[in-house]
């Protein structure tokens, strides 16, 4: 039989799996990974395919001075302003007409605008990642969203021919994330700040192995990881590094990484994304493995646990066997209201493998 989900330290918002209990496959399939209880499902196509357009991943940084490095077409540092979110957002791009240039189809012009509407300088152009300007304050929350080298397009870590993975394109990704790391750390991360860090998590990405990379060398201590769900961050769309081309991300998780907490800096604000407590020991070798597959859990249950948050906002919920369960079972009998957009006919709409 098949494994369930690896739930240790893991979260979602609780949005998503509201949604998924409605009947949505494609949240359903964020949270519990396609697996044998959900392939009689209609197929999870692209995550846009949800529609829902909300802001609840952007609360999770109220009260935040937040840093976003290599915010793509600036879209998810947008979305985090129209939530009240102070933001700096920062790009490899050297000026605004070379980002318009790199993503043609997306309104760069207005997210500028709307960024810089209230203070200028809250957009910063040419920032290298591995080697950031020195920035005047100090950021309670970092954000790095699917860091990639700047490559030409389909050279982002796996050969598009075969579909194996590039191993020094892979390494050296390792190379981009894990002196973002170091420069956060000795730069412009706050005493009690975190980093975020978004990754897919099938490989040939899995290979990264970014929260290993994260953590060598600089302090840093993964607490969790959230799944991600950009149908909570409109408008943002993830791009990739040097084109204006998107894709999928139903399997990605946010990882949550911090310094070790001093007993004077507990209960200090903002609050910590996730509950806090001692830094996860159960990411390894001596870990239990993933249990089998849950039984399903009736509905009773399933809204039990989608009223049970753990964050002190009330947004996120501990993603559990039982919810996984949950959600399934209520992905598959309700199936027959899913709807999905009709594959043009010049141009099939690719699915999830």
């Amino acid at each position: 039989m098949e494994a369930e989900r690896d739930c240790r330290d893991l979260y979602c918002l609780a949005s998503t799996a509201r949604c998924a209990a409605g009947g949505c496959v494609h949240c359903a399939y964020k949270v519990c990974q396609k697996s044998s209880p959900l392939t009689t499902l209609p197929p999870n196509w692209r995550p846009e395919l949800c529609g829902r357009s909300g802001s609840e991943g952007a609360s999770l940084f109220a009260g935040c001075r937040v840093l976003t490095v290599g915010d793509g077409d600036l879209s998810f540092s947008v979305a985090l302003r129209r939530a009240g979110v102070r933001v700096v957002a920062t790009t490899l791009a050297e000026s605004l007409d070379d980002l318009e240039r790199r993503y043609p189809k997306s309104p760069v012009r207005v997210f500028f605008r709307e960024l810089e509407e209230e203070e200028e300088g809250n957009v910063v152009f040419g920032v290298d990642a591995t080697k950031p300007p020195k920035f005047a304050d100090l950021y309670d929350r970092v954000v790095f969203n699917f860091p990639c080298v700047d490559v030409p397009r389909g050279k982002d870590g796996q050969n598009p021919e075969s579909g194996v993975a590039d191993s020094v394109a892979v390494e050296r990704n390792r190379d981009l994330v894990r002196a973002f790391a170091r420069a956060a750390v000795d730069g412009f991360l706050a005493p009690a700040g975190e980093i975020l860090v978004s990754h897919k998590t099938k490989p040939p990405f899995s290979w990264w192995r970014v929260p290993d990379v994260v953590c060598e060398g600089t302090g840093l201590e993964l607490r969790g990881a959230i799944v991600f769900d950009r149908a909570s961050f409109a408008p943002y769309k993830n791009r990739k590094a040097m084109d204006n081309a998107s894709f999928p991300a139903h399997d990605a998780l946010t990882y949550v990484f911090s310094l070790p907490i001093s007993p004077l800096e507990v209960g200090m604000q903002p609050p910590s994304t996730l509950p806090r407590a001692p830094a996860p020991s159960s990411r390894d070798e001596t870990s239990p493995v993933p249990t089998p597959f849950s039984p399903p859990v009736g509905r009773a249950r399933l809204k039990t646990l989608l009223a049970s948050p753990v964050d002190a906002r009330g947004l996120l919920l501990e993603v559990s066997p039982d919810l996984l369960a949950a959600l399934r079972l209520a992905a598959a009998t309700t199936k027959a209201t899913i709807t999905t957009k009709p594959a043009s006919k010049k141009r099939r709409r690719k699915k999830y493998e």
